[in-house]
Parts: C-alpha cells; sequence; structure tokens
C-alpha cells in the first residue's frame, strides 16, 4: 500500500496509467519518456516484462501502489476476468483519475470484460493530434467521476446496480461520440479509444454471492474504482 500522502502527491502529477504488453515496444516507450519530462507515468505492481526494460524503472514512469487495502482486493477478485497487471492498470487509473494509455492495440482484447463503448477508426492520428486527444482523454474520468458515489451508494442494491450499469453503457457512448467527434468512426477500422467501467463486472461478482466482493461495500474506497475512465490508444506513435 502507498500513504496518503504519497498518493496525493500522484494524483494530479500522473499524466496517465501506462498498460503495456509483456515486451513493450522500445520505440513507445521512448517516445512516451521524450514527451513526459516533467510529469511522471503510472505502471501496475504486478507487470512485469519478459525482457528487463532499464527505462521503464526510471522517471518519468512510476511503478503505482493502492491507496487502500480493498482496492487491491479487488483487483484480486477481478483478475479471473483478464490478466493481473490489466485489472491492476485499470483499477489506478480510476483511483488516480488518470486515462489508461493502451501501447498495443492488441491490449484492448485483455480490457473487452469492461468495454462499455468503442470508438473505431482508419484514421491514423499524427502525434499532434495524438498529444491532444490523450489530453481529451484525460477529463473522461474526471466528468465520471460523480458516477463513482452513485454507484457506491447502490452496492447494496443489486436491482438499482443493474439499471445503473445501463445508464452508464448509454452516458458512455453518448459522452464518447460527442467528445471524440474529430475522428471519424468506421466499425471495420482499429480501436481508438474505449470507455471502461468495473461496476459491471463487481456486480457480477454480488450476483454469484462472493463473499470477498460483498466485503467491499462497507468501504468507502471501493468508490474510487468505480467512476468510468477512458483507454486511449497511442496507434503506431513512436513504434519500431
Amino acid at each position: 500500500m502507498v500513504s496518503l500522502i504519497e498518493w496525493a502527491s500522484l494524483f494530479k502529477n500522473l499524466r496517465g496509467v501506462v498498460l503495456f504488453p509483456k515486451e513493450p515496444d522500445e520505440g513507445k516507450v521512448k517516445w512516451l519518456v521524450r514527451k513526459h519530462r516533467y510529469r511522471r507515468l503510472g505502471i501496475a505492481p504486478s507487470f512485469s516484462p519478459l525482457v528487463e526494460q532499464p527505462a521503464l524503472r526510471k522517471v518519468p514512469f512510476v511503478t503505482l501502489s493502492f491507496p487502500a487495502e480493498e482496492l487491491q482486493r479487488l483487483s484480486e477478485i477481478l483478475s479471473r476476468k483478464a490478466e493481473k497487471y490489466v485489472v491492476e492498470s485499470l483499477i489506478l487509473s480510476c483511483c488516480y483519475s488518470s486515462p489508461l494509455i493502451v501501447t498495443d492495440e492488441r491490449l484492448f482484447v485483455d480490457l473487452e470484460p469492461f468495454v462499455l463503448w468503442s470508438l473505431r477508426s482508419n484514421q491514423r492520428l499524427g502525434e499532434k493530434d495524438l498529444i491532444f486527444h490523450l489530453r481529451v482523454a484525460s477529463y473522461v474520468i474526471i466528468d465520471f467521476f460523480a458516477l463513482a458515489k452513485e454507484a457506491y451508494e447502490a452496492l447494496g442494491d443489486l436491482k438499482k446496480l443493474r439499471k445503473h450499469c445501463e445508464k452508464r453503457r448509454k452516458a458512455s457512448e453518448k459522452d464518447g461520440r460527442k467528445r471524440f467527434w474529430r475522428i471519424p468512426e468506421d466499425p471495420e477500422g482499429k480501436i481508438i479509444c474505449a470507455y471502461l467501467d468495473l461496476l459491471p463486472a463487481l456486480l457480477e461478482e454480488l450476483e454469484g454471492g462472493n463473499p470477498s466482493a460483498a466485503s467491499l461495500i462497507r468501504s468507502e474506497w471501493t468508490a474510487f474504482a468505480l467512476p468510468i475512465t477512458c483507454a486511449f490508444s497511442l496507434g503506431g506513435q513512436g513504434g519500431d
């Protein structure tokens, strides 16, 4: 766990949580370093590349920790949905209020259990447009944070939670199309960004009677994992 002081100090200085494949593209790592000299980029604690990447142990990268044990436990509960480091990255994106930066498009397959809506396009974003849209993506979780409180207060009522899940899905699609209007949609294109939500997965555990999941509904820290966040792809930027 990380102390509240350490968590707070990173909260405003974190540009995003980076989701790497097990073999990170060196070119994309260098691009991220070059473009984030003054802000930090988070990495999940359990992420371990197959080949050592010394750059990932230096600024701007920082290995994140959960600010509360309840969030750690939630990551363990939901790790049956995707690889542990993927789930950790998603929860950390929520509790640090930062977008998820996806460095390999294939990772959207791992994120699929949590996707509410995704934008596909054949448009390749140039560096300037990518940086702009990463900034746009960073406001998604901020604008949706109020939904975290709403969801937390309904955790003891499964019927309400189901309605909230549907409401959040519709809100995500509406917001995504409006927020990212500059990127032309193409259902045959690659995923550019996706809105992600942990609530449906938590609801499934509660409906299944998971006692570990049920124990989380009493902690306000659980609410920190319940906003809607945005995952944005780096595409071919910086790739080898």
